[in-house]
């Protein structure tokens, strides 16, 4: 073989050599980008979901405080309930409860497994408040009665924050495994 012809092989297995690196160090380092991005967009569920579930609590513990402060006074001072303090009760609640159903759609769109974990949450604070308004519909009637029976109502409102406390020490503590990874 001729030195000219063996030097064009030679330089032609080099570029192509080269050619093949470029292309596989390429394919290597878009594997590594969609790998970064994938965790980031993770990373970013995970953050959204975090912050989405303190905006959730947050509204949860606000209700729940209402419910709380109603039926104390309607347990410590019956004589003082008034009609005024059901429909600022109320009116908290009719601010609160859209809130905590926005917060928990938000949930569902990021981490369905958490949403249902917070459904069961939800669900509890709608029949403890619907307790609560049968409690109060006889006010006009029987302001005492209906102090009564608001009042008879405080220990499922006590049981409702303990639920809440411990439910969510325990998601936010990763007692419970979530779809997308754990919180």
């Amino acid at each position: 073989m001729e030195p000219a012809v063996a030097s064009l092989i030679g330089a032609a297995i080099g570029a192509l050599a080269g050619l093949l690196g470029g292309v596989l160090t390429g394919r290597r380092q878009a594997e590594l980008e969609k790998e970064k991005w994938l965790q980031a967009r993770e990373d970013d569920i995970k953050k959204d979901t975090r912050l989405a579930l303190a905006e959730l609590t947050r509204k949860m513990a606000a209700v729940t405080q209402a419910m709380l402060w109603f039926t104390a006074k309607a347990v410590n001072t019956p004589d003082k309930l008034t009609q005024e303090d059901i429909l600022d009760y109320d009116k908290e609640v009719q601010r609160l409860l859209p809130d905590i159903l926005g917060s928990l759609m938000v949930i569902s769109a990021l981490n369905k497994k958490l949403q249902d974990e917070m459904q069961v949450l939800v669900q509890r604070i709608y029949e403890v408040d619907f307790l609560l308004a049968q409690a109060s519909k006889d006010f006009d009637a029987s302001p005492e009665s209906t102090a009564e029976a608001i009042g008879k109502v405080s220990s499922n409102v006590s049981r409702l924050q303990d639920e809440l406390l411990n439910s969510i020490s325990g998601i936010i503590g990763g007692a419970a495994p979530h779809a997308r990874g754990s919180l």
